[in-house]
């Protein structure tokens, strides 16, 4: 036996006895359709539950774990296999799959939830979190299974009275969801390479909303997605460092391959964008009165059919002040695209470079 195999079999042993140790005197339960838990179990039993059209199975307390043991819920009729409710809530080893118009999990004001090592695919929605009335901080989804979801893999929102804080959601397999793989309406939310989710052959990556939002150090590039890498909306900041957000995706002749857009966000710093191929590099749309402004620096786009950076507002909003600097543009039709009916001044000052040949690859 080599090092290699010895390491990782030391590895594979010690997770085994981390996740026996997670248990321990935990007692087994056999569930039916429908039971509430109220206390740490593992479950003992596969739920088939055809007719159930609310929740196979509820969960609410205060610091309980509840191990799925790799048991299957089959509910594919209802409006999720498991509904979850309290502080402090571990959920872990479930496979619920196969209902494209409920949810895995739904979880409502549940502060320092963690779900991990489920199986939630092929739902409508994979994971759903929302705070109505509640401050949920201290959330993790990690090292979930969620592929092939119809609209989102994982979705976080929150009411008026309630908020969510800086979610951790990591390591998680999110291939070919419908819509958008992970959706996320906080305070705050921190995106970093080391985050490692998978998004391959999904429509779109990240949809962020409303928040401070802190995406750094982080590649997409080896991912396929196939519209927009990352969508921010309605932000109050977005700060982006060392991103690269270039397209493999093919020319569908729609011009929605983009690989930041920033809608009516009202401040934004963009520093060490990376973009290559696609439609746009970095959009900034705007309207209802969101003066956006912000720079965008030491960043490198190139060979876009639109542009590198395309700017337009939907009505008749002003932009704030919109700095380029030390930016390198290598596009074969526009560096800085502006929609015609659109009122900005874009201070642009030009990182000189020696470009290769670019290639005209639009539809027309």
């Amino acid at each position: 036996m080599n090092f290699l195999t010895k390491s990782k079999f030391a590895f594979l042993a010690a997770l085994l006895v981390t996740a026996s140790a997670q248990t321990d005197n935990m007692p087994t339960v056999t569930v039916a359709c429908g039971d509430l838990i109220t206390k740490s179990v593992i479950i003992g039993n596969d739920l088939n539950c055809p007719e159930t059209t609310d929740y196979a199975l509820r969960i609410s307390g205060e610091n309980i774990h509840v191990h799925g043991a790799g048991h299957k819920i089959m509910a594919p009729k209802a409006a999720a296999a498991i509904f979850a409710q309290g502080s402090g809530l571990k959920i872990t080893n479930f496979i619920s799959t196969g209902n494209s118009k409920g949810f895995g999990l739904m979880a409502n004001n549940t502060p320092k939830i963690q779900i991990f090592e489920n199986d939630f695919s092929k739902n409508q929605n994979g994971i759903t979190l929302y705070a109505d009335n509640t401050l949920v901080d201290g959330v993790v989804i990690e090292k979930n299974k969620i592929t092939e979801s119809v609209e989102f893999g994982v979705r976080l929102t929150f009411g008026d009275s309630g908020k969510i804080e800086n979610p951790k959601i990591t390591e998680n397999d999110l291939r070919n969801t419908g819509e958008w793989a992970i959706y996320v309406m906080a305070a705050s939310f921190e995106i970093t390479g080391a985050d490692n989710n998978n998004f391959w052959g999904s429509k779109n990556g990240y949809y962020l909303k409303d928040g401070a939002f802190n995406i750094h150090d982080a590649d997409f590039s080896d991912q396929l997605i196939i519209k927009r890498t990352i969508f921010v909306d309605s932000a109050k900041s977005v700060i982006v460092k060392n991103v690269n957000v270039s397209s493999r995706s093919v020319n569908m002749c729609t011009e929605e391959r983009v690989g930041i857009d920033f809608y009516r966000v009202i401040k934004f710093t963009v520093d060490t964008l990376v973009s290559t191929a696609g439609d746009v590099g970095l959009q900034l749309e705007t309207e209802s009165g969101v003066a956006t402004e912000g720079e965008v620096v030491n960043s490198s786009l190139t060979n876009h059919i639109r542009g590198g950076i395309a700017i337009v507002s939907h009505d008749t909003t002003k932009y704030g002040k919109v700095v380029v600097d030390k930016t390198r543009f290598c596009e074969p039709k526009h560096d800085i695209y502006i929609d015609r009916a659109t009122k900005i001044g874009v201070v642009h000052h030009v990182q000189p470079d020696i470009c290769p040949d670019v290639v005209d690859r639009s539809c027309n």
